[in-house]
């Protein structure tokens, strides 16, 4: 029996970076989390990321090692680096896969967030055995994923999909990429907690919300406001579901997927909100696609696909 061989997936995202140990057969064995705090410099975050590489992997053997995994927003798999990272400023225009390859000593791959979430999703996850459909990463921004005939779409730069910056509301809500009304900035978990926001202070009615400050208000509290009752938190989370179904008709037309998957911190909320989500894809679907299209949350778990299907980058490149 051949001795298990592991790989590092990191998924960097705008709030957190998540590290975990993975093992070939898709098991995430540790994981480790440090916040991504936007002010930092590379040279910092190289130095936090080194070393929760190092606690995640402290008594692998190197030739164990297959490599490191790496997920993040606007990644061009091409390149190796992140062109214009909105959420991430200082990752942007840095040769991040030259510079780790040669820090770290190891292969190390690098691609867009929701591509590799796609990856590992087809591989250990909700799309096991499918050749068409899309993954959204519903977390501090909106990130997708494609694939069409068992591969993922990345077009001629390796950019295609970045359909949270596609426009959802002309002149709308600003965008960190510089843009105005962007998907992301109304369906994420930080355009929910904006539309919290927007309904809090335009409203009236009693809200256990109006107790937490800016700060303290996040996805978490407002689905268990949700829970609990709350009228303005339920009304926040239906119009996100109905904007995210709304602007999935665009994808289903264009790509005539089997499902569509839903990972991130919004796949926490619940049924509500899958369900508002499919009732809004439904009602404007064209009757040619009725029927025709799940809508799932992630099979591998919210906390869980970012970092497997980083790990996976490395486990396709290797198979």
């Amino acid at each position: 029996m051949e001795p298990l061989k592991f790989t590092v997936g990191i998924d960097i995202g705008g709030t957190n970076t998540k590290l975990g140990l993975v093992d070939s057969e898709g098991h995430l064995l540790r994981r480790v989390n440090f916040s991504t705090n936007p002010l930092l410099s590379f040279a910092d975050y190289q130095i936090l990321l080194t070393n929760a590489l190092e606690e995640v992997t402290h008594d692998i053997p190197k030739e164990d090692l297959l490599g490191v995994g790496m997920g993040v927003p606007g990644a061009n798999a091409k390149t190796g680096s992140i062109p214009e990272a909105a959420n991430i400023p200082f990752l942007t225009e840095i040769p991040l896969q030259t510079v780790l390859v040669k820090l770290w000593n190891l292969p190390v791959f690098v691609a867009k967030d929701a591509n590799a979430a796609a990856l590992g999703e087809m591989l250990f996850g909700s799309a096991k055995g499918m050749d068409h459909f899309i993954l959204l990463t519903l977390g501090t921004g909106l990130g997708s994923g494609v694939v069409i005939n068992g591969k993922i779409v990345s077009g001629s730069n390796g950019l295609a999909t970045e359909y949270g910056h596609s426009v959802l509301v002309k002149n709308g809500r600003s965008c960190n990429c510089g843009q105005r009304g962007c998907f992301e900035t109304y369906v994420s978990a930080t355009g929910l907690k904006r539309t919290a926001i927007s309904l809090l202070a335009n409203a009236n009615q009693h809200s256990i919300l109006r107790d937490l400050s800016p700060n303290q208000l996040d996805a978490q509290k407002i689905a268990e406001a949700s829970e609990n009752g709350d009228e303005i938190a339920k009304m926040a989370i239906k119009k996100t579901a109905q904007w995210l179904g709304l602007k999935m008709v665009d994808l289903v037309v264009l790509t005539d997927p089997e499902a569509i998957i839903l990972a991130g911190g919004l796949s926490k909320i619940g049924d509500y909100f899958l369900q508002t989500v499919r009732e809004s894809l439904d009602k404007k679907l064209l009757p040619m696609f009725k029927g025709k299209v799940k809508v799932v949350y992630s099979g591998l778990g919210s906390d869980d696909a970012a970092i497997l299907g980083a790990a996976s980058l490395i486990m396709n490149v290797k198979n």
